[in-house]
């Protein structure tokens, strides 16, 4: 791999950060960044857990329903399309997080809506869930716009792409090390100037 990164048509060599403060920027930067992409991962988690419970729910209704054989199977399809519907919005967020995220959360939203129209009890049933939902999924979709902001800045610094592919994959960011001062060998002349 190559020393130097093309930007914009130039060529921009690769350099080492001496500065003790905008090290200190940088590590700072890169602890944010760190803690955006936990919650970003945190989101797509919700997606996956709200396959699972979307797929359960369908299969333990399917199964274990009514005994009104057409009820059951519309159960049972419902949670297999819902399970696939949000399984696919997670996979859209290897691409496109704020995307896959926000359709999840969209179907989400109204899927309950809909339960609570039709039955208004629904709307306490699990809440703490819901809440968890809605706040988890929300807060990824916010933690998204910032990661790209703090990469940005991170890119304005010039650290290594390196890196940056890191915080663009979700994965936390290694600390900038501070360069210590070397002292002049035992050996070095010195100055009789005076």
């Amino acid at each position: 791999m190559s020393n130097h990164t093309l930007d914009g048509g130039f060529v921009r060599p690769a350099r080492e950060i001496t500065d003790p403060k905008e090290i200190v920027r940088i590590n700072d930067l890169k602890l944010e960044a760190n803690e955006q992409s936990k919650k970003v991962r945190y989101g797509r988690y919700v997606l996956y857990f709200l396959m699972g419970m979307s797929l359960l729910y369908g299969l333990g209704l399917g199964y274990f329903g009514s005994g009104d054989v057409d009820s059951s199977d519309e159960a049972l399809w419902g949670g297999i399309i819902m399970a696939v519907l949000y399984g696919g919005f997670a996979g859209l967020t290897f691409r496109w997080p704020a995307v896959g995220m926000g359709l999840g959360l969209a179907l989400y939203l109204f899927d309950h809506t809909l339960a609570a129209l039709e039955d208004p009890t629904t709307v306490l049933n699990g809440i703490f869930v819901k809440a968890a939902v809605l706040f988890g999924l929300g807060i990824a979709i916010v933690s998204v716009f910032r990661l790209r902001n703090l990469l940005a800045s991170l890119a304005a610094h010039r650290i290594p792409e390196e890196e940056l592919a890191l915080g663009r994959r979700w994965k936390d960011i290694p600390r900038t090390p501070q360069v210590k001062k070397t002292a002049a060998p035992p050996d070095a002349p010195f100055s009789t100037a005076g």
